[in-house]
């Protein structure tokens, strides 16, 4: 790090590094500054302001003047170099506090292994609140190298007793987007594409009714032979949610036209057979059909 880039880091009173302002907004909010008495004419923070660059001579010198000066009686805003003279500004904040009456705020760099952090902040009864996280300076694009705190001097602090002490975060997170309304959840469920679980799962109540015709289909339950009783049809296989009425009306077809499956180059009658379990197989004859599992079964008659 250069020595500029330094100096710039540990003195908050520069065009370049001046207070976060989503930082001070929220402080503003709570105290309504009315003077700002380390600052710059690009970067000052409250209506009345002290700075170097100022136009004014007697309000060039903020650690010199007389801050009662200039009609402000309001709350004041001090962010200091944080060199040497930063014990003589935190000095100066806390006798303004008891002989004027103000508010002073401050913020300034946590260095509890200073002597002035000791003597001007921990045994004045200030309020301390610690910063969570490091603070970004202006349009630096790297946080600081220090953790910073706020330190509020007022006029009714019991000096010699410990002050209550806080904690604050360094930016505030914006709001998360609110969960879509149960209506709309439901119509863009409505909207999606069944899966094939779920095409599957569509079956319902139609399973047992397909199932039944298929075992009278193979003479089953009573029936007197393998090709007696009803056949499938494709609207059977439509309302059953498993296939295409195309498929199930060939498949019927086939079967009335040699039920015993005697004709050469047959492996015997089929039975369709409803899939309640995984995807669909091929089955032995190569036949592969959505939602249905076309078994060989191989029967012997006696001539």
């Amino acid at each position: 790090m250069s020595s500029d880039n330094r100096s710039a880091l540990f003195s908050s009173a520069t065009d370049n590094w001046p207070t976060p302002q989503d930082f001070y907004d929220r402080l503003n909010d709570e105290f309504n500054f009315e003077l700002d008495v380390c600052s710059s004419r690009a970067n000052h923070k409250a209506p009345f302001y002290f700075a170097l660059d100022h136009e004014d001579a007697a309000r060039r010198d903020g650690l010199e003047a007389d801050w009662s000066d200039g009609g402000a009686t309001g709350a004041v805003w001090m962010n200091p170099p944080y060199g040497k003279t930063i014990r003589a500004w935190m000095a100066k904040a806390f006798e303004t506090a008891h002989s004027t009456g103000r508010t002073v705020v401050c913020l300034v760099p946590v260095r509890s292994s200073s002597l002035w952090w000791h003597d001007l902040v921990l045994d004045t009864g200030a309020e301390v609140r610690y910063v969570k996280g490091r603070l970004t300076f202006g349009d630096a694009t790297n946080t600081a190298a220090f953790g910073s705190a706020v330190v509020i001097y007022r006029p009714s602090d019991v000096v010699g007793t410990p002050g209550v002490v806080s904690t604050m975060v360094n930016k505030v997170k914006p709001p998360k987007t609110p969960a879509a309304p149960v209506a709309a959840r439901e119509e863009s469920a409505a909207h999606q594409v069944p899966s094939v679980s779920a095409k599957r799962a569509g079956l319902g109540g139609h399973t047992g009714a397909v199932t039944r015709r298929v075992n009278a289909s193979l003479g089953r339950d009573g029936a007197t032979s393998p090709g007696a009783g009803a056949q499938l049809t494709g609207s059977d296989v439509d309302r059953s949610g498993g296939g295409t009425g195309g498929r199930a009306a060939e498949d019927t077809a086939e079967h009335r036209a040699d039920p015993l499956g005697t004709r050469p180059g047959s492996a015997g009658p089929e039975s369709v057979v409803a899939l309640d379990g995984p995807a669909p197989r091929r089955s032995s004859s190569g036949r592969r059909v959505h939602g249905w599992q076309h078994a060989t079964a191989r029967h012997q008659y006696q001539s």
